[in-house]
């Protein structure tokens, strides 16, 4: 879902668009009823596309309008008409009840930082990390560190991994999320000291991961800044990563490595 306006309108509208629905059950017969669909679907499809800057829904409904305009009122028709109102009103319930539970990671304050595995491994210890710099933001400013699913994923799989550093550290890293509480389903967890929260980004119950991870982080990021209506920073250690991101129209940050010489010229 991309949002045009904040979440509690769009809740708003949408409760408003299915009880309109609910009365289109009645009417004194089957072309009453059909016509009532069809001018209550001229009303939603202009709603819905002023909601979400994506036109799925809307095209969803389009196709149920044509089999309602087309329905035979000589064959039973109320059955299909009972179907389309019955089974719009439970997609648009379902919807209104995943934006409520969306509603609190949407409205909360901070500028947003979405970090990629490497800036976790590669960059300063993730406590001690300047991220104010990283964000563009004043050094007293919020910043809000939103990390996927799959990030926590990729640092399990390294913390197996051969060596001592890497593992070490990714180890660490997933000790410190779990003991700050960044489970990502109650408030955003605070970092001691630090105007800095972090939370985790779960997959929704529909989503499909694309089959390379640097584009699922990607799409993660962008998925929180469409849902959120706010501009995301991806942190990455990696160039590769900043460059795939920006060819999104995502901003992307370098995080420093400990070892970097900033003043090494060519």
């Amino acid at each position: 879902m991309r949002l045009r306006h904040n979440v509690g309108y769009t809740i708003e509208t949408l409760t408003r668009v299915a009880n309109e629905l609910g009365n289109c059950r009645s009417g004194n017969g089957p072309a009453e009823r059909r016509d009532s669909w069809l001018r209550w679907w001229s009303t939603a499809d202009a709603q819905l596309r002023n909601l979400f800057a994506d036109n799925d829904m809307a095209a969803s409904l389009y196709v149920s309008q044509e089999k309602v305009r087309d329905v035979n009122l000589e064959a039973l028709p109320l059955g299909l008409l009972n179907r389309e109102v019955d089974a719009w009103v439970d997609r648009f319930e379902g919807v209104i009840a995943e934006l409520q539970a969306l509603q609190p990671f949407i409205e909360r304050p901070g500028q947003i930082v979405v970090p990629d595995t490497s800036a976790f491994i590669e960059g300063p210890y993730f406590t001690e990390l300047a991220w104010q710099d990283i964000a563009g933001v004043a050094s007293t400013e919020l910043v809000r560190l939103i990390v996927p699913i799959l990030v926590v994923e990729e640092l399990d799989d390294l913390k197996r991994g051969r060596g001592d550093r890497v593992p070490h550290r990714a180890r660490s890293v997933l000790h410190r999320f779990w003991e700050l509480h960044a489970s990502g389903t109650g408030p955003a967890a605070e970092i001691p000291g630090r105007p800095v929260t972090i939370e985790v980004f779960g997959d929704g119950q529909w989503h499909v991961r694309r089959p390379v991870n640097d584009d699922e982080i990607i799409e993660r990021a962008t998925a929180i800044a469409e849902v959120t209506g706010r501009d995301v920073v991806l942190a990455a250690a990696d160039y590769a990563m900043l460059y795939r991101a920006v060819a999104t129209g995502l901003k992307a940050e370098l995080v420093p490595r400990p070892d970097d010489d900033a003043a090494t010229g060519p």
